[in-house]
């Protein structure tokens, strides 16, 4: 194990909108949750009550980190990447493609349109059978799988679930035809690592890239890549092909050092301050909104490891989870106009990307009680 390890405590173990507060058996509602850096990279610790955990979530069809699909956040997503796509890969007619991690097949099923022969391999039982018009393979990602090569190999929001990526990324390479591409996206974890920020930490991800980790990792698995930063900057987009010359390390291990660094750092004292914000509420008799709540469970549960907390409630726009919970906490999640009708005396916005245009919805609505954005609240320079 490497000697950089950072204990964080029991986060929700998260995996799809809950019917009640807890999840199905035999998946727990918390595991411990402990960051190192492994082979350049921020990544979670690995426990067997975690990869058996995530085993089954996959085999449920896990949905809590999004689906590509024809409408939402989904669709938006979606056609970002399928955009980025098309410039670096221009020629589909005939070509042989692979998605791995493929989810409902929306990203292929588009692909197909342009002529390309498409294949999909997905574990998620409820995934595969919601999709019929391109071939998905129901199983995890291996090459035994497939007895020919592929001309483009992509993977979205996937490289981050993989444990072992030396494996994964040499059966990639195995499996791409010479001169073929390999197209990836995975989450830009760089801004919300060096702010200390939890709110990112999902059990199914493994590794938590920045644009030089991302890089330094492909380079040493064999793909000589070009990394681009997605509009929207949640996203790393990166172009990769076979490299055939053994690459040393390529990128800056010291700088991954001292992110991991700072982010222990900042996370010690971003709890303390957050545990405050909630006794205090309690002890003037307030309730706290959280919008939205899927970035703010895992702060909830490290801060009442210091505090009891108050009355909390969850407030989501999403319709897709309202009337749903989160493992672990008894409160359902409401939709902006039921707490409107009702609202608490606070609202904690935890996001440092949507917080500005949360605010102003909320404003909009005309809610009277006191907003804290979870910047003004940590203070991004601590």
């Amino acid at each position: 194990m490497s000697q950089m390890m950072k204990k964080i405590g029991e986060l929700p173990f998260v995996y799809a909108p809950l019917d009640t507060p807890h999840n199905p058996e035999p998946i727990p509602d918390r595991i411990s949750f402990s960051l190192e850096m492994r082979n350049g990279v921020i990544s979670q610790v690995f426990e067997p009550e975690i990869e058996k955990a995530l085993d089954e979530a996959y085999r449920l069809g896990s949905m809590i980190t999004g689906q590509m699909n024809a409408s939402g956040n989904g669709k938006e997503y979606a056609d970002e990447f399928i955009e980025y796509i098309q410039g670096q890969a221009k020629e589909f007619e005939g070509k042989e493609v692979l998605e791995i991690g493929c989810g409902v097949g929306y990203l292929l099923s588009e692909i197909q349109k342009w002529g390309a022969n498409c294949t999909g391999v997905e574990p998620g039982e409820k995934n595969v059978a919601a999709k019929k018009e391109v071939v998905i393979v129901q199983d995890f990602f291996r090459k035994e799988l497939f007895d020919k090569k592929f001309d483009i190999i992509i993977f979205y929001g996937v490289l981050e679930h993989i444990y072992d990526m030396r494996t994964f990324l040499r059966d990639v390479r195995e499996l791409l035809k010479d001169g073929g591409k390999v197209l990836i996206g995975v989450p830009n974890c760089e801004g919300q690592i060096e702010r200390g920020d939890i709110s990112i930490l999902l059990h199914e991800h493994w590794s938590y890239f920045t644009r030089n980790s991302l890089e330094m990792t492909l380079n040493t698995n064999g793909l000589k890549n070009t990394i681009t930063l997605s509009e929207t900057g949640g996203v790393l987009f990166a172009c990769a092909e076979k490299n055939n010359v053994k690459e040393s390390i390529d990128g800056d291990i010291e700088a991954e050092n001292r992110r991991f660094n700072l982010y222990s750092k900042y996370y010690d004292t971003q709890r303390e301050r957050l545990a405050n914000f909630f006794i205090k509420a309690k002890e003037h008799g307030e309730s706290i909104g959280i919008f939205p709540p899927c970035r703010g469970i895992n702060w909830l549960s490290v801060v009442s490891e210091k505090s009891e907390l108050g009355e909390i409630r969850f407030i989501d726009d999403n319709p897709i989870f309202q009337n749903k919970y989160y493992p672990s906490f008894e409160c359902p999640i409401e939709s902006l106009e039921k707490f409107m009708s009702k609202p608490a005396e606070n609202v904690l916005i935890p996001s440092y990307s949507y917080g500005k245009a949360i605010k102003k919805r909320l404003i909009d609505y005309d809610y009277q009680g006191k907003l804290m954005d979870i910047k003004d609240l940590l203070n991004e320079n601590c």
